[in-house]
């Protein structure tokens, strides 16, 4: 990890989780609507370009089947301003075409989006040139209720030492596979997955991944989760905080999982069950975290931890930060492994990757879509728009100033 002179990863991290305090936003979305007299982009005094492409959903066989009549949409998102530029319908064989300006020196992110039945679906940033066939084409999918099956790929859990609180941080992150062509979405009276909760739970929220909280629903002992989940890995991560009397923690495998890790911070602490061994301990801020990784645990079997009594003095508050942190770095390293199809990094000329701009440039073109398609919103909904908007363009300024120069 590349980090700014003098500071830490982790000290990074907690600052981008003070920067992003509440700006949680939906990566699967309704659909947007076309644009129409959009006033021009101040880049838009440059060079010509052009991007053709097709829009599909994957058939059997490797084949594709084109989506007509939908609406592609060109984004564009730099560090002064960022919104829709144009967009175009597709014709029957889904394909489309939009022709815009880009100045020389612009740095902004560019990209497109296409919703379909009721989803919006987003590309991996678009190059500076003309861009054709393949790399402008958008995959997007047919829907099905969420009786689709889904796989947990991995599960990680990391249990923090005791707080001021009295109690233990834990952050859970699980990888899920839709091993299928169609996107999950939730019926009236089932969500697209469940977690089960350990007795005593509290405080339990969401930490990061590609889920909003509104999505979320927290009861009967469950996590239960209502946005759609697109075909490929998918990750959930979810914190909450438990007394001391919830352990020994029992955490049951409800099916075969390919890959468990445990991080406990306690020095006491006991991790047990079928495969579960012991490796190199992972040390940040001082504070180190014992780990264990299991191998195709089995379904039905259970992860015991045990944690000794207490000592005379609560640790601070300060713990449970680092857990919620490391839980992040677990999951953007994780992330960066799980990229679905042609979702390539964005490079600037020396090489160097701002994955970060990336997946900011995302979330504002979400975030906005999300707002267009409110017909009424209130006041208090707009503030929030605008509040979490700026909270992003913040930090996408910040990880464009990182490159090494313009595009």
């Amino acid at each position: 990890m590349t980090t700014r002179r003098g500071h830490s990863p982790l000290m990074i991290v907690l600052h981008r989780l003070l920067l992003t305090a509440g700006c949680a936003v939906a990566l699967l979305i309704s659909t947007t609507q076309p644009l129409r007299g959009q006033p021009p982009a101040p880049a838009d005094q440059g060079v010509p370009r052009l991007i053709e492409g097709q829009v599909y959903t994957p058939g059997a066989n490797a084949e594709v089947r084109p989506v007509g009549g939908s609406w592609v949409t060109l984004h564009r998102v730099a560090p002064g301003d960022a919104g829709p530029l144009d967009s175009a319908r597709t014709d029957a064989t889904g394909r489309y075409a939009i022709s815009y300006r880009r100045a020389q020196a612009d740095s902004a992110v560019f990209f497109i989006s296409a919703s379909h039945h009721g989803i919006t679906y987003f590309s991996s940033p678009l190059a500076n040139a003309d861009i054709r066939g393949e790399d402008a084409d958008l995959v997007v999918y047919d829907t099905a209720s969420a009786a689709v099956p889904l796989t947990v790929r991995g599960r990680h859990v990391i249990v923090g030492a005791l707080d001021s609180t009295r109690r233990h941080p834990v952050v859970e992150i699980f990888d899920l596979l839709n091993d299928t062509t169609v996107t999950i979405v939730a019926s009236d009276d089932r969500p697209t997955w469940q977690a089960k909760l350990p007795d005593g739970a509290q405080d339990v929220r969401l930490t990061a991944g590609d889920i909003s909280p509104d999505a979320v629903s927290v009861g009967d002992g469950e996590i239960s989760i209502f946005s759609p989940i697109t075909p490929g890995v998918r990750q959930i991560g979810f914190a909450y905080s438990l007394p001391v009397s919830a352990f020994p923690l029992a955490l049951p495998a409800e099916g075969l999982v390919p890959m468990m890790e445990l991080l406990v911070e306690d020095p006491m602490a006991t991790v047990t069950g079928p495969t579960m061994e012991a490796v190199d301990s992972v040390e940040t801020e001082g504070r180190t975290f014992r780990r264990y990784m299991g191998q195709d645990v089995p379904a039905g079997s259970v992860i015991a931890v045990d944690v000794p009594a207490p000592p005379a003095a609560p640790r601070t508050l300060y713990y449970t930060t680092i857990v919620v942190a490391l839980g992040m770095l677990m999951l953007l390293a994780l992330g960066r492994s799980v990229r679905r199809r042609r979702t390539s990094p964005l490079m600037n000329p020396g090489g160097g990757m701002s994955g970060d701009a990336e997946d900011l440039a995302a979330r504002i073109a979400m975030l906005d879509a999300s707002f267009q398609r409110r017909r009424n919103p209130t006041d208090a909904e707009r503030q929030e728009y605008l509040r979490t908007r700026g909270g992003l363009k913040a930090m996408l300024t910040d990880a464009l100033m990182r490159q090494d120069g313009p595009r």
